[in-house]
């Protein structure tokens, strides 16, 4: 097992497992994003990295606290972005 396999076996793959499974859709079958995600009531975060369109690997930490809408909405708006991201850069 290489290194990026180890990296990615420690976090839910986004499309594939865990609980990001149903957020992230996967880019012809292969995962973009591998991140952890923590909810309390009003505070919904989510940690981890992504590979871009041109290969870039980037580092995410999203902190959502004291929010008035529901987490469902929350967690859309990060996946917005972070696939905008992936598809951008």
């Amino acid at each position: 097992m290489n290194d990026e396999d180890r990296l990615h076996s420690l976090f839910p793959a986004g499309g594939v497992s865990g609980t990001l499974k149903r957020a992230y859709n996967t880019d012809d079958g292969n995962p973009f994003v591998w991140a952890k995600t923590g909810t309390l009531t009003n505070v919904h975060n989510q940690s981890g990295y992504i590979i871009t369109k041109k290969g870039r690997k980037l580092i995410y930490s999203f902190m959502n606290n004291n929010f008035t809408r529901t987490t469902l909405e929350i967690r859309n708006e990060m996946v917005r972005v972070i696939t905008k991201i992936h598809n951008e850069y």
